[in-house]
């Protein structure tokens, strides 16, 4: 079994910046992203909307603070889907559970399409303001 949030060949499909960073990383260094590729691609995409956003509030180049604040209900698309910056500065997105297998074409296992499922955010995530352990504790099941 496989939990990652990098969906890895998927959803190309249906998400085609994933399929652009696949084949872009792999033109560039002749190897697969690991998921370590999509938490930098994400953390330069939402610190750039950060920026970006936080400019055109100020007026110019803005304090790491302005940035920090601009970050807050950031919603950002990402190879692995969209990335939501919560009020408490954690990033929420969607997670895919399921099994690889070997296929033709990969030099490794890939997820199979037929034995995964994507979780939301909400489901996998504590809401804002409340610790994951609390969370966890107010489970019944």
């Amino acid at each position: 079994m496989l939990c990652r949030n990098a969906l890895f060949p998927l959803p190309s499909p249906r998400w085609p910046l994933n399929k652009w960073f696949v084949e872009e990383y792999y033109k560039r260094y002749n190897k697969y992203p690991t998921y370590p590729c999509y938490h930098a691609y994400q953390s330069f995409a939402v610190y750039k909307a950060a920026v970006e956003k936080a400019s055109a509030l100020v007026g110019g180049w803005p304090t790491a603070e302005e940035i920090a604040a601009a970050m807050k209900g950031l919603l950002v698309e990402t190879p692995s889907g969209y990335l939501h910056i919560d009020q408490d500065h954690n990033g929420r997105e969607d997670v895919l559970v399921g099994f690889s297998k070997k296929v033709e074409g990969y030099p490794f296992p890939i997820l199979d399409p037929k034995r995964m499922e994507i979780f939301p955010a909400h489901m996998v995530n504590a809401p804002a303001g409340i610790r994951t352990e609390d969370w966890i504790q107010g489970w019944k099941v």
